[in-house]
């Protein structure tokens, strides 16, 4: 592993660690509890599409490893950056200040560079890898 690939790591969980920390996880409205759900339901869909046995949190991949086209997978390259993002962006609005949005975008970029990185690691590894990022989106559905 690649020292860029362990600070791309800590930058996402340093993000996640400051919004769990300096607010409140009770969401204060409808909208905000709603993003917080839709961030849980995506995130557990995409372990269980992924299995747990291939998840690694750095942009890798594991041995014996599969390319993962089901569940949000067939729709989403990266969803469980989606409910990363989804869940930060209820807890920044919950608790909204300028440092939590100026923490909100570094974990943005973050997530942004290391999908880029992990996509190169994917297209060495499975053939198909191309073919099926023309079907799919990033991280927003029929979007990015």
């Amino acid at each position: 592993m690649r020292p860029l690939h362990f600070l791309l790591v800590a930058i996402q969980f340093a993000g996640i660690f400051y919004f769990v920390v300096t607010g409140s996880i009770y969401p204060k409205n409808i909208f905000i509890f709603v993003l917080e759900l839709m961030s849980l339901l995506i995130g557990v869909w995409a372990v269980f599409a992924m299995k747990l046995h291939t998840i690694t949190v750095l942009p890798s991949v594991k041995p014996g490893g599969q390319l993962c086209t089901s569940g949000p997978y067939r729709v989403l390259r990266h969803p469980m950056y989606t409910a990363v993002l989804l869940l930060l962006l209820g807890m920044m609005l919950n608790n909204y200040s300028h440092t939590g949005l100026v923490v909100f975008f570094i974990v943005l970029v973050d997530l942004i560079v290391k999908m880029n990185v992990e996509e190169k690691i994917l297209i060495a590894h499975y053939a198909d890898y191309k073919d099926y990022m023309t079907r799919s989106k990033r991280i927003v559905p029929f979007v990015y």
